[in-house]
């Protein structure tokens, strides 16, 4: 936005104050412009007129309420909700054979949620036999909900996973060394050859 079009902004708030029956200094009009400035004049201004048009708004908008208008944001809830419907309803779509068309629908979030449920061809084989669609679907419901609400990494901090940082690096290769005197027996294998996995 550039200045004349913040300036605009400030008089379309007090504008606005006027129409709601508000007092507002110059200082507060300013911050409610700044508020906004990094948006466009033009979604700002539409965005404002759509609100004082809706007959359930009959207090003055804050800035927050405009921007979520210019920029809606998703909330976690939702956003699960879409998730745990797709991967329910790419089972029949797609089957087991198709796991990247699935995939490539589901979203990557829900992927992650896949594998965290047995992986697709389990889900595939299980769904409405063993496991009940909807509590499978409530199940990754919330599973999709946390990993929108939070990393991977602060999943794992969380429930206590060793993670790759620098210092766990350092205590696998303490292990491996720990191992390998062990190892050197003949006939052993290789502990270089070993992964955190084998360990």
């Amino acid at each position: 936005m550039t200045p004349a079009e913040k300036n605009q902004l400030a008089a379309l708030w007090a504008a606005y104050a006027g129409y709601y029956r508000m007092r507002l200094d110059d200082v507060v009009l300013r911050m409610y412009a700044d508020d906004l400035s990094d948006l466009d004049f033009a979604q700002v201004r539409d965005a404002m007129e759509k609100y004082r048009r809706n007959p359930k708004n009959r207090t003055m908008p804050l800035p927050a309420q405009i921007r979520e208008i210019v920029q809606p944001q998703v909330d976690p809830e939702s956003a699960a909700r879409e998730i745990a419907a797709r991967i329910t309803a790419a089972v029949p779509k797609f089957g087991w054979a198709n796991p990247q068309e699935a995939r490539a629908y589901i979203g990557e979030v829900g992927w992650r949620v896949v594998q965290k449920q047995g992986g697709w061809s389990y889900i595939c084989e299980h769904l409405g036999l063993s496991i009940d669609p909807t509590v499978f679907q409530a199940q990754v419901r919330e599973l999709a909900k946390t990993q929108l609400t939070h990393s991977d990494e602060a999943i794992a901090d969380a429930i206590g996973l060793p993670s790759a940082t620098p210092k766990a690096q350092g205590e696998l290769a303490s292990a491996k060394e720990v191992l390998s005197s062990f190892l050197r027996l003949p006939g052993s294998c290789d502990v270089n050859s070993l992964s955190s996995e084998h360990i």
